[in-house]
């Protein structure tokens, strides 16, 4: 199995800095070093088929982030591959990343909408505090290209219909107990090949250690989804669809 491994630059982070800076808040520059091919054993995935009791959105002014709620025993866990020597994790939560035309994935494979879902998975021995999310091997976060096709009937679509509660910065909308997911719709069979490299996630505490697992498959969405931008962005939105 061959992945690709590359390390990137954080230079202008300031951790204590209130506002964290940084020249990538998605931090990958090929420009870096040259990606090299690894060989490791296979990750493995627990409770991917488990859906959770409910789902709450937010909106932070940046993105939407979704939380699902889990019965404790049937949280999703990742583990093996490439994070054999540094622990499990469990899955918290998911958000989507607003490309910008400076981002060094912006242009990168073959990418119909300028966005990609981003799966937050924490170590399962730490707690989610600022304190704790800042140790080594806090987190790892698995990245999934977005592709807009004309019909989609899945998990995403629906979410468009619950935004206009929490259109607003800093809204969220009640347990949402009447969608439909599990984690395997998402991840799919092949998890055999993919890119990871180390750096920053400005958005979670200024969290500089992250672990990030790119793969290849892209989530699709409609049209439908693509408008949830729209419906988001407003003059207390900080959230930008890039053009």
């Amino acid at each position: 199995m061959i992945k690709i491994v590359a390390s990137v630059d954080d230079d202008g982070f300031d951790p204590n800095s209130r506002v964290c800076v940084g020249k990538h808040t998605i931090p990958m520059d090929e420009s870096v070093n040259k990606p090299q091919m690894r060989q490791f054993k296979p990750l493995t995935f627990t409770n991917l088929d488990i859906q959770p009791k409910n789902i709450v959105l937010t909106n932070d002014g940046r993105t939407l982030n979704l939380y699902p709620n889990y019965t404790k025993s049937q949280v999703p866990i990742i583990s093996g591959g490439p994070l054999e020597d540094i622990g499990s994790y469990r899955f918290s939560r998911m958000y989507f990343y607003w490309m910008e035309r400076s981002d060094s994935k912006y242009n990168y494979g073959n990418i119909t909408f300028p966005a990609e879902l981003h799966l937050v998975f924490l170590n399962v021995n730490l707690t989610e505090t600022w304190q704790s999310l800042r140790r080594d091997n806090c987190v790892v976060v698995l990245a999934y290209p977005i592709k807009v096709v004309e019909t989609s009937s899945n998990f995403f679509s629906e979410i468009v219909n619950h935004l206009p509660v929490i259109r607003d910065t800093d809204t969220f909308t009640n347990q949402l107990q009447d969608m439909e997911f599990a984690l395997n719709s998402i991840i799919g069979k092949d998890t055999s090949n993919f890119y990871i490299y180390h750096g920053n996630m400005l958005s979670i505490a200024c969290v500089r250690d992250i672990t990030y697992i790119d793969f290849p498959t892209a989530v699709e969405v409609n049209l439908k989804f693509v408008s949830m931008n729209d419906i988001l962005n407003n003059t207390k939105n900080r959230m930008q669809l890039t053009e």
